[in-house]
C-alpha cells in the first residue's frame, strides 16, 4: 500500500515541481544493460528486457545544468537516501541517458517529513532533501506516526479485548 502512495507522491511531485526539466523519466532504469542481453538482441529490445536486472530510480529529471536522480519516500527515508549515491554512480552507464551526457548529477530525496539522522546523512552525502507533502498524505503520515504511541497501543489493546469478549 505504501508503494502505491509513493508512486502517487512521485507522480504529483513530477507534475508540480519539475516543469523546468527538459526530460522527466519516472521509473527510470539505471546502469548498463547486462552484456548477455545486449549481445543477443537489438538495443531497443534489450533495454526493455533488461529492466528486472537494473536498479530503478523513482524519477530522473534532465535540466540544462544537470541531471537529478530523485527518490520519493514516505517512511523508509533511510532506504531512499542510501540508494541515491548508487543510482547517481550509474547515470553515466545508462543507455537511456546517453544523449543527455555529460552533465553533473545531483541527488534528491523527496519526502513529507525527515528525521535528524537522515538529514545529517543527506548533508554529508550531498543529497538535497526536499519536503513535499500534498494534503492527501498528511493524515496518512500522522496516523502512521501515531500507531506506536502509548495511547494508540492502549486503544488497540482495548478494542482487541472487547472483540475477544464478544468472541470475534
Amino acid at each position: 500500500m505504501t508503494q502505491q502512495r509513493e508512486r502517487r507522491l512521485a507522480g504529483e511531485y513530477a507534475a508540480t515541481r519539475l516543469g523546468q526539466a527538459l526530460v522527466v523519466i519516472q521509473g527510470c532504469p539505471l546502469g548498463p544493460i547486462p552484456q548477455a542481453i545486449a549481445e543477443s538482441m537489438p538495443l531497443a529490445i534489450a533495454r526493455r528486457v533488461s529492466r528486472p536486472w537494473r536498479p530503478e530510480a523513482d524519477i530522473v529529471a534532465v535540466f540544462g545544468d544537470g541531471i537529478e536522480v530523485i527518490e520519493c519516500k514516505i517512511f523508509k527515508l533511510i532506504d531512499g537516501a542510501a540508494k541515491l549515491p548508487l543510482y547517481a554512480s550509474l547515470v553515466g552507464q545508462t543507455p537511456e541517458l546517453q544523449t543527455h551526457l555529460p552533465r553533473p548529477v545531483r541527488m534528491r530525496l523527496v519526502c513529507p517529513w525527515v528525521s535528524i539522522a537522515v538529514q545529517q546523512f543527506a548533508d554529508g552525502a550531498s543529497i538535497i532533501v526536499e519536503h513535499f507533502a500534498p494534503a492527501w498524505i498528511e493524515s496518512y503520515v500522522e496516523s502512521m506516526h501515531n500507531y506506536w504511541t502509548r495511547e494508540y497501543r492502549q486503544a488497540r489493546a482495548e478494542r482487541q479485548r472487547r472483540l475477544a469478549e464478544l468472541g470475534l
